[in-house]
């Protein structure tokens, strides 16, 4: 079978919100899809005074992290990943742009890094997730150069979104963030929604499409 090498898989760079972000093959590629949630997050942090942190989870090449710590130099920035080479190359991209130091990176499953060691920065805050939401069977040669821990989200494709919903939901009041942004496959948005609704059972949920008019991001108020 012949491979035809994708051009930024050779060179190892992807332009995410007019940069370039080092690539390889333990993060995602940063699609121009994602770039809504910069935009969404910008627009929230200029209406709540009172979020002071930035949590993404699943950080991968550091491209959402990164964009919004340099859009909002005041806000605090944390970064999670389950992978640490992930970790390593999303520090190289941090430092790329002078941002050591400026973005804490932690290793380990979703939130719980967080919970583990920084619990009080969830408070009141906003935390954004572009988590792996393919099912199984929509992973196919099309995607073989990306790794597929950050394309599968098992079966159903809500694997990792069950995960971060139940762990938000079991939060004490006192720690909950304030707004939960995720990235939709719109194909199973509306199961995505149902786990909002049946978990987070007093929280108000917007849905904001994309440029080709499918829903995208979820805005979740806690």
């Amino acid at each position: 079978m012949l491979l035809i090498f994708p051009i930024f898989r050779i060179f190892f760079v992807r332009e995410f919100y007019g940069r370039i972000f080092k690539v390889n093959h333990h993060t995602l590629i940063p699609r121009p899809d994602t770039e809504l949630m910069v935009d969404i997050a910008i627009e929230i942090i200029h209406t709540n005074n009172s979020i002071k942190t930035i949590v993404d989870i699943g950080t991968g090449s550091g491209c959402l992290a990164i964009t919004l710590a340099l859009a909002e130099p005041k806000i605090k920035v944390i970064a999670t990943d389950i992978s640490p080479a992930a970790i390593k190359l999303a520090q190289k991209n941090s430092i790329q742009y002078k941002l050591n130091g400026h973005i804490k990176f932690f290793q380990g499953n979703l939130l719980t890094p967080i919970i583990k060691k920084l619990p009080s920065a969830l408070s009141n805050n906003l935390v954004i997730a572009n988590l792996p939401y393919l099912r199984k069977n929509e992973i196919d040669d099309n995607l073989l150069f990306e790794p597929v821990s950050a394309l599968d989200g098992g079966s159903d494709g809500l694997k990792y979104y069950r995960e971060l919903i139940k762990q938000i939901a079991d939060l004490p009041s006192a720690t909950r963030p304030k707004i939960l942004l995720i990235e939709l496959h719109p194909p199973t948005h509306e199961q995505v929604l149902k786990l909002l609704k049946t978990e987070l059972i007093n929280s108000s949920i917007e849905i904001k499409t994309d440029l080709a008019n499918l829903p995208r991001v979820a805005v979740i108020q806690l």
